[in-house]
């Protein structure tokens, strides 16, 4: 799980250094936004967009909220996979 999630780290850390596509920002903000508006905690995760794929990494307080983040990435118009490495405070993944 350790090495998951440090790999997965040093995944979100590379693509902050090399400059997003502007679609890509926008895709990851949308993602954020609908997170949001569905009672998401974003402060422990990373949303991280190429083209249409999604990545979503982190710890969230609870595992119902590994759920809700989910389906709100997948609400949004432009999303066309999402990969959801996040675990909950409850453990593990739900799916």
């Amino acid at each position: 799980m350790k090495t998951a999630f440090a790999s997965s780290l040093a995944l979100a850390i590379s693509c902050s250094i090399v400059p997003a596509a502007h679609a890509d920002t926008s895709l990851a903000n949308q993602i954020y936004s609908a997170m949001g508006n569905a009672g998401v905690t974003t402060s422990h995760m990373f949303v991280l967009t190429q083209g249409g794929d999604v990545t979503l990494v982190g710890r969230l307080p609870e595992l119902r909220q590994v759920q809700l983040a989910d389906q709100a990435a997948h609400s949004v118009p432009g999303v066309t996979s999402v990969n959801n490495q996040l675990t909950g405070l409850g453990g593990g993944r739900t799916h």
